[in-house]
């Protein structure tokens, strides 16, 4: 069985090279390395993408990522999804209410953008989609690369999770970058 540490386990940008008995050793020394005492460290994450949704676990996620930003100095990406009503649906919506529910969209995201300018980060980006939410934030994050993903859990049953599906578990599993999940801390009781 692979290891974490065996050259096979996974892909690296360090060449390796043959050691003694034919063990893998990295290219480099240990003062080499990025991380080594000394050094100045590199920034890990430049890029934080946020995902909003307006429900209090993506609120919580969102004032988790801007502490992360500030810690980091990292540019922040908002993003948001109005999701599309079903075709058998658009009769019951107007498009006057249409148009009302995507601008209070568009207003709370303008809300976080401006809080966390105020907060002293200077590279704030927001967008608002329109879809499903799933493919909306995964074909963002094709098309404007992030250094980590963050997002809030509804923390969802088990059988709710099957029938109405979890955008963050979809996100883990297949977005392009590692993604944090920000729970709702309940606080034991003693």
């Amino acid at each position: 069985m692979l290891g974490p540490w065996s050259p096979h386990s996974h892909a690296t940008d360090v060449e390796l090279r043959e050691g003694p008995k034919g063990l893998s050793q990295p290219g480099r020394t240990v003062e080499e390395w990025p991380m080594a005492e000394g050094k100045e460290r590199p920034l890990l994450c430049q890029r934080i993408t946020v995902a909003v949704d307006g429900s209090r676990p993506s609120l919580m996620a969102f004032e988790f990522a801007l502490g992360l930003a500030r810690s980091f100095r990292a540019s922040m990406a908002l993003v948001t999804v109005v999701p599309t009503p079903p075709p058998y649906g658009t009769p019951f919506f107007p498009e006057e209410t249409w148009k009302a529910i995507c601008q209070a969209y568009a207003d709370e995201l303008a809300k976080l953008e401006r809080r966390a300018r105020r907060q002293g980060l200077s590279k704030v980006t927001a967008e608002c989609r329109q879809g499903i939410a799933v493919d909306q934030i995964l074909e963002y994050l094709g098309q404007h690369p992030t250094d980590l993903l963050v997002v809030g859990a509804r923390g969802l049953s088990a059988s709710r999770r099957e029938v109405l599906g979890s955008v963050s578990d979809a996100l883990v599993h297949d977005a392009p970058c590692p993604v944090l999940v920000v729970r709702e801390y309940v606080k034991p009781e003693t």
